[in-house]
């Protein structure tokens, strides 16, 4: 039974791990009249122990196939990193908290249908 732990343990640190940190995040679509699009807002919180977030990131949009029917890939679209929402910390955080957030419009969402869009890290 020792060896056994042993192995397990000797494999468990021969992996190669990154983690991201991500401790949440929220996906807002807004319609915009003024420009006649939606507006997708992606805004991923992380401890800053982690990996740094990039300068953007992606979003699917999904259509579903009629009522019962499964989920299938719209488009996957690219939002930028909005440098002046952002910060790199929150206050009073023992260890730090950075705040990501990703603007960018969608042209792609059809309001006819059902749509839902996913966040890729998730």
């Amino acid at each position: 039974m020792k060896k056994l732990l042993l192995v397990v343990l000797l494999f468990c640190l021969g992996l190669n791990s990154k983690a991201s940190h991500l401790m949440g995040g929220e996906v807002v679509v807004k319609y915009d009249t003024t420009i006649n699009k939606y507006i997708a807002i992606l805004t991923w919180y992380r401890d800053t122990l982690g990996v740094a977030l990039s300068n953007y990131d992606y979003i699917q949009i999904q259509d579903k196939n009629g009522f019962n029917g499964s989920w299938t890939l719209v488009s996957m679209d690219s939002l930028n990193k909005n440098v002046a929402l952002s910060t790199s910390l929150i206050p009073n955080f023992p260890y730090g908290v950075e705040v990501g957030v990703y603007v960018d419009t969608i042209n792609t969402l059809d309001t006819f249908y059902l749509n839902r869009i996913v966040a890729t890290r998730c």
